[in-house]
């Protein structure tokens, strides 16, 4: 009796190892199933409008009121100068969306107000610069409160101009 005992309980292990080691199999393929639908992050492709490269700094600026916006890569910062000493603000970076002539940046304050940055191809005259045109338009929505203005490579990175003359 207990050699029939014996092989039974035998017989049970024999059974059972299988088929954990076929659930474990299992785990792992729906694992791996898994982690292929994952997709891997990939950097936001950086683009042109109106040959301003967005790999590169990007300054939006208007005046009455008198603001900045810094678009460069890894940052976003705001400048409003109507008040004394003026007060900046670093807003999250989004990636621009480029449609046709125009890319749109929105982003929220510090505060989570609502703010879309809209870069338009069209250039503009620089207020108060007579002879100083941008290629860009730009138009900042912070909230109800609209800003207008122009936009192109930061100044700093403005090509400088080596025609004799």
């Amino acid at each position: 009796m207990r050699t029939i005992s014996l092989i039974g309980l035998l017989m049970l292990a024999g059974c059972t190892a299988p088929m954990a080691a076929n659930q474990a199999s299992n785990v792992t393929e729906n694992a791996v199933a898994a982690d292929a639908t994952i997709p891997a992050p990939t950097p936001a492709p950086a683009g042109k409008l109106a040959g301003v490269d967005f790999a590169k700094p990007v300054s939006a600026f208007g005046t009455e009121p008198y603001w900045e916006v810094e678009i460069e890569p890894g940052r976003l910062q705001f400048t409003d100068y109507s008040v004394a000493e003026g007060t900046k603000e670093e807003w999250a970076l989004a990636a621009p969306a480029f449609a046709g002539n125009t890319a749109v940046i929105q982003t929220k304050t510090k505060a989570g107000v609502a703010v879309t940055i809209t870069l338009t191809g069209e250039s503009c005259l620089e207020v108060g610069e007579e002879d100083n045109r941008v290629p860009l338009t730009a138009t900042v929505k912070i909230g109800d409160r609209t800003l207008m203005g122009c936009a192109g490579p930061k100044r700093d990175d403005v090509p400088a101009d080596n025609s004799a003359g």
